[in-house]
């Protein structure tokens, strides 16, 4: 499975570069932030949930809540961040969706529009 990187900027201005992978894909067994993303035809996403874990192939299932919700909504790709710990992958995962305000994720949201 091929992985392409792709940039995304947090509130904070950082910028994060995650593996995007087309589904369907086997996640990674590392620390992280993962989303689940839709890829647009000019080569970026629209995000539609992100969230992380200790292990994302241990979080990232068929029976994840919001799995079955960003399938309906046209998921194609898994993207994943590989961290140090599970505080770094916080940090990561507030800054993003703060940014982003993925349509499924209801914490951290800044509800800007």
């Amino acid at each position: 499975m091929q992985i392409k990187s792709h940039y995304f900027q947090g509130i904070s201005g950082r910028w994060y570069t995650f593996g995007m992978r087309g589904l369907p894909t086997v996640p990674t067994k590392a620390c992280g932030v993962y989303m689940f993303a839709k890829a647009r035809g000019d080569g970026h996403y629209d995000i539609l949930y992100i969230g992380k874990a200790s292990e994302i192939s241990d979080r990232v299932t068929q029976h994840h809540e919001k799995f079955r919700p960003a399938n309906s909504m046209g998921m194609t790709t898994l993207g994943e961040l590989c961290c140090d710990n599970d505080t770094v992958a916080s940090v990561i995962e507030r800054d993003l969706i703060s940014c982003h305000n993925p349509p499924l994720n209801s914490t951290f949201r800044t509800d800007r529009f």
